[in-house]
């Protein structure tokens, strides 16, 4: 099987890896005409930074963003793909003339595992899961670490210029989120294992995203060696190819590559934690004011949802209605696990559920394993017939059952038949257990991509649910307390999809790159692979053009209205105002050219 891995990695890398798009940088992006000093600029003002998403007397009903939020979702589902928010989804109160450089750490209200601290024309950004630092300065501003020996930075960190406009997307994570901010028309390579119909098509181009770290040795016999090396021959090729055509490559783990960036938003124990990483990624394209309201509604939308689910799920304390038993079940093998993860637990208990007490697992024989990322589960051996007939006579307590163990073709079992064969239940074992007896069995493929040439299909559970929990829940709310949803306005779950009592002949619904919408060119369709320069993300400030300052745009959501082109900005953007990281002009010739050019002269720029 390893030695296959490798062959089919091999084959991956070699034919897509070099394919990688060079995505023009849009001229409003930068600062212009350039900064040459660091000093007395605050491009962040605190209108611009992340900050806390509760402020004072806040409730659900005063989030108008909320509203559109459930709008969209709506017309999301129907759809199949929902909307990103817009620019101007929510403003901030008007901030004052640009003060010196230096701001405080930003707000992070769940998620545990990152942070930012904000400078004049950079942000110092911590991953704190993988110990890894990054440097992220405004375009048109010169690279903090190469003008000046300036004091905080961490050695070894990784030094972006931002907003960036060209990366590539290997962590399916990161791609959901860069889907819910508007920005996957700066994805220039995408996986296979994409759901967007945007990153479907951007792969059908030829696309493909390398890893930024080298295929690992899964099996260590010497007869693998020649195998696994040329597998990594394979990716060091491929892989330089992409880093030459692309700002940064987003996965989902540590890497020495310094174009590297770890999105480890699955660690985050908690739903909303690991929503919240949707900021993280914001803080790469100047997007904070954008993750703020959108997470803003999430956080409050879910809270609304929640409470409204633990109420008609029969309330708390003596005298409250039996609320349903609820368990998430994974089978891999003979190993059968009930999964007792935070974010699970959480969003079962969110939704009106009672879930299955662990000490009941723990006393039927379910051996606790503890793993990476707060994970926890009793695991059955499905083999031993007395731990099998001990976890058949538990699940008998459990009204409603959620089962994410993998299937081929469908990511998740298919059908009721198929989930008693996969755990070998017999038609008294399967009658004695309430949720299977009433049809209460949810799996997790409800939206899945167009299947690939191996059959396989890429399920956006693993996508596009992480940056959104408010809609996750609903899907739960509608499998364990469905009075809680708003009257006449509860569309069909999403992600969660009931099994069918008998196999559908028409398949499982597959979503494909004919559906995309997003990006300039239409690259969904046959023969668009011609990609248009990204949409343009304005600074935070502008020049004025009569007395040469920079002026602090005090409407987030106005930032390019206010830009302003000065007599003096054209030379300097024809020159290329990209300090120490080279101008992303026409193709990959001209930007080589450019950087050597810059790399032996320096940028000249006008000071302000």
């Amino acid at each position: 099987m390893a030695r296959a891995a490798a062959a089919s990695l091999l084959l991956l890398l070699a034919a897509g890896g070099a394919a990688a798009l060079l995505l023009e940088r849009p001229a409003g992006d930068c600062l212009s005409p350039a900064l040459s000093t660091l000093a007395a600029h605050n491009l962040f003002p605190k209108a611009y930074q992340l900050r806390s998403i509760r402020p004072a007397g806040a409730s659900p009903s005063q989030s108008g963003f909320a509203t559109a939020v459930r709008a969209r979702h709506e017309a999301g589902r129907r759809r199949l793909i929902w909307a990103p928010c817009s620019q101007k989804c929510a403003t901030r109160p008007p901030h004052g003339p640009l003060s010196a450089a230096g701001a405080p750490g930003a707000q992070v209200d769940f998620a545990q595992d990152f942070a930012v601290a904000y400078h004049g024309t950079y942000k110092v950004v911590t991953n704190k899961r993988v110990n890894e630092t990054y440097v992220l300065y405004q375009c048109g501003t010169p690279n903090p670490v190469r003008v000046e020996a300036t004091e905080g930075l961490p050695p070894g960190a990784k030094v972006f210029e931002i907003p960036l406009v060209s990366v590539a997307v290997t962590d399916s994570n990161a791609a959901g989120f860069l889907a819910e901010l508007g920005l996957v028309d700066r994805v220039a390579a995408a996986s296979q294992y994409s759901f967007n119909p945007c990153l479907q098509a951007i792969h059908a181009c030829g696309a493909e995203a390398v890893p930024a770290s080298a295929p690992a040795d899964y099996d260590a016999s010497p007869d693998n060696d020649a195998e696994h090396g040329a597998a990594v021959a394979a990716w060091r090729a491929a892989a330089g190819a992409q880093d030459a055509r692309v700002d940064a490559v987003f996965g989902a783990e540590a890497s020495p590559n310094p174009k590297s960036i770890a999105v480890t938003a699955f660690a985050d124990p908690g739903a909303l934690n690991r929503a919240e990483w949707v900021k993280y990624v914001a803080l790469f394209f100047n997007k904070e004011v954008e993750a703020e309201a959108l997470f803003s509604a999430v956080a409050r939308d879910y809270d609304a949802l929640a409470s409204a689910a633990r109420r008609a799920g029969g309330g708390e304390g003596a005298g409250a209605a039996r609320r349903r038993t609820v368990a998430w079940l994974s089978k891999q093998g003979d190993s059968v696990s009930v999964d007792y993860s935070p974010y699970k637990v959480e969003l079962m208990t969110d939704a009106g559920g009672a879930v299955l007490p662990a000490a009941d697992a723990a006393a039927a024989g379910g051996e606790e394993v503890r793993g990476a990322y707060s994970t926890r589960s009793y695991a059955f051996n499905a083999s031993a017939p007395a731990q099998r007939a001990a976890l058949v006579k538990l699940l008998g307590q459990v009204d409603v059952l959620f089962d994410d163990s993998y299937a081929p073709r469908s990511s998740n079992l298919a059908d009721l038949p198929a989930f008693r064969t996969a755990y070998g239940l017999s038609a008294a074992e399967a009658a004695s257990i309430p949720a299977v007896a009433a049809g209460q069995v949810w799996s997790f493929n409800g939206r899945l991509a167009a299947p690939a040439a191996d059959g396989s299909a890429a399920s956006d559970w693993f996508e596009g649910s992480v940056a959104r929990p408010d809609l996750v829940l609903a899907d739960f709310v509608a499998a364990i307390t469905p009075a809680a949803l708003p009257a006449g306005g509860a569309a069909a779950p999403a992600w969660l999809r009931r099994l069918p009592a008998a196999p559908d002949a028409n398949g499982l619904p597959a979503v494909g790159a004919d559906l995309c919408t997003a990006l300039p060119s239409g690259a969904g369709a046959p023969g668009a692979c011609e990609r248009a320069a990204p949409a343009r993300i304005c600074p935070n400030a502008y020049r004025d053009c009569a007395t040469g300052e920079l002026r602090a745009v005090s409407d987030p959501g106005a930032r390019c209205e206010a830009a302003t082109a000065c007599p003096d900005a054209a030379a300097g953007a024809a020159a290329g105002t990209r300090n120490g990281g080279g101008a992303r002009a026409g193709g990959a010739g001209a930007a080589r050219a450019l950087l050597a050019g810059l790399a032996g002269a320096g940028l000249a720029a006008l000071a302000l």
